[in-house]
């Protein structure tokens, strides 16, 4: 659908591709990118009002990358989540009246990480309500896995339901040097790499909440006169988001200030934003739309991760102040501009 009315000029064909995929999708990303692009095509053909029909579906789920740049199309900027409200005494009795949150706390106390995860994951399917899910993070947090509670939380949003401080937990460690980059796109890409789990470490050996391969952190550490231990990455969340503040106020001056290219370097590398400028134009200088850019990044995984950075730095805009901010997913695609 995109290639048919962003590279083809067939905004009818395009629409039949994307009505399609709105029908035949359930979960809150993929109906707002299906409604979103339908609207970018109905545009194209002159249906203003069928346009705004569809930006406005798109814009019922706000927290997503394409819920947001219809929500900015409609001028309804607003973004806010409801405040965590405490358990009641019979919502936590009846958590952990359940077998499985039984079984779970057993796992738990016996260190049996793998099949706590296992069956974690299998509860969040059954879950209902905002405060089930909040009782699920905490649960995990107790075990020392936050990330299950996060990843659980997801499943929430993903259901329609809200439960604001699991899915977007905020953590303020000490940072040993305050960089120049936001705190929120900070949050937005720990969340993105390591659900908020400072004692992660990935399957190619990415480390801490913020996944730093030891060479990286290293010449980071170096770069900015810190010092380094290898296991500070994961032993010291606060040494671990200081080095990754570092290291996007890097990126972010490689880049001019571009959050879709330092994104998209953080998670595949500086080299590859710089090749896909001389494959598909450099968003910086208006060769090409930034929201095309992001479309052309020929990485699915890479693609995903620069729209959920995006899309959680205007959600933490909002936790970190806990009052509803405007919308300003399209600044930070255009930024860098020149």
């Amino acid at each position: 659908g995109w290639i048919a009315l962003r590279l083809n000029n067939d905004a009818d064909r395009s629409l039949q591709h994307f009505e399609t995929m709105a029908d035949g999708v359930s979960t809150p990303i993929s109906v707002a990118r299906g409604k979103y692009w339908a609207g970018r095509a109905r545009d194209a053909l002159g249906q203003s009002d069928a346009a705004r029909t569809d930006y406005t579906a798109a814009a019922e789920h706000k927290f997503t990358y394409y819920g947001q740049l219809a929500a900015e199309r409609l001028e309804d900027k607003k973004l806010s989540f409801p405040k965590t409200t405490e358990p009641t005494a019979e919502e936590i009795e009846a958590f952990e009246s359940r077998p499985m949150v039984a079984a779970l706390r057993l796992l738990g106390e016996s260190g049996e990480e793998r099949l706590f995860r296992e069956f974690a994951y299998h509860l969040d399917d059954l879950l209902e309500t905002e405060a089930e899910y909040l009782l699920l993070a905490r649960l995990a947090t107790e075990y020392q896995v936050p990330d299950v509670g996060v990843r659980g939380a997801k499943a929430g949003l993903a259901k329609g339901i809200v439960s604001t401080d699991a899915a977007y937990p905020v953590v303020a460690y000490p940072l040993l040097r305050e960089p120049q980059v936001e705190r929120p796109l900070m949050l937005a890409l720990s969340r993105q790499e390591s659900e908020m789990n400072p004692n992660a470490i990935s399957h190619v050996g990415a480390r801490g909440l913020m996944q730093f391969m030891p060479a990286t952190a290293r010449n980071e550490a170096r770069l900015r006169g810190l010092p380094y231990r290898t296991s500070w990455l994961t032993d010291d969340p606060g040494y671990n988001m200081t080095l990754g503040g570092q290291h996007l106020d890097t990126l972010l001056s490689r880049f001019n200030g571009s959050y879709i290219m330092t994104a998209a370097a953080y998670n595949a590398g500086p080299s590859r934003p710089r090749q896909w400028i001389k494959d598909y134009g450099d968003p910086r200088t208006g060769q090409v739309d930034p929201i095309d850019w992001v479309e052309f990044i020929p990485f699915s995984e890479t693609r995903n991760y620069v729209q959920r950075v995006l899309e959680n730095t205007q959600v933490y805009r909002h936790r970190l102040i806990g009052e509803p901010v405007e919308i300003k997913i399209e600044e930070d695609l255009e930024r860098g501009r020149q």
